[in-house]
């Protein structure tokens, strides 16, 4: 399938990929993301959902770690790749790291609405690192 003309090629791919992944079809969302890199090897988003594909396959958690890592590289400011980064890292049993990105997310996030993501792993983290009463302000926010 060819994305619609008028956009950004390396856009509708992205977008392309992220209807897969929402289709719960992982293996045509990952050649999707990987369609758009290749056009836009920058791609932030499209790297940071090829990175969520990666570690929610069996067996490719450390994929998705090599790959929101670049996701990081390409832009440290986005507080979607941090808190991706945060919950990859918290699955790996890499607590400190995990903290450390949710933290980041949080910081980087707006307040309310979107930057909830955010307040909620590192909440989750908190609570999973045994330190769930330092999460009450974040959760209050």
């Amino acid at each position: 399938m060819a994305p619609a003309g008028g956009s950004d090629p390396s856009d509708e791919w992205h977008r392309l990929g992220v209807e897969a992944q929402m289709s719960n079809n992982p293996g045509l969302a990952q050649q999707r993301y990987q369609h758009a890199l290749r056009l836009d090897p920058r791609h932030v988003m499209a790297t940071n959902n090829l990175a969520v594909v990666f570690a929610n396959s069996p067996g490719f958690l450390g994929e998705g770690l090599l790959t929101i890592e670049r996701a990081s590289l390409l832009d440290d400011k986005n507080h979607i790749v941090a808190v991706n980064r945060a919950l990859m890292n918290l699955e790996a049993e890499r607590i400190d790291e995990a903290l450390e990105y949710a933290l980041k997310a949080v910081a980087l996030a707006p307040k309310g609405g979107e930057g909830n993501h955010a307040r909620m792993a590192l909440c989750m983290i908190l609570g999973t690192a045994g330190l769930a009463s330092n999460a009450i302000p974040y959760y209050n926010e």
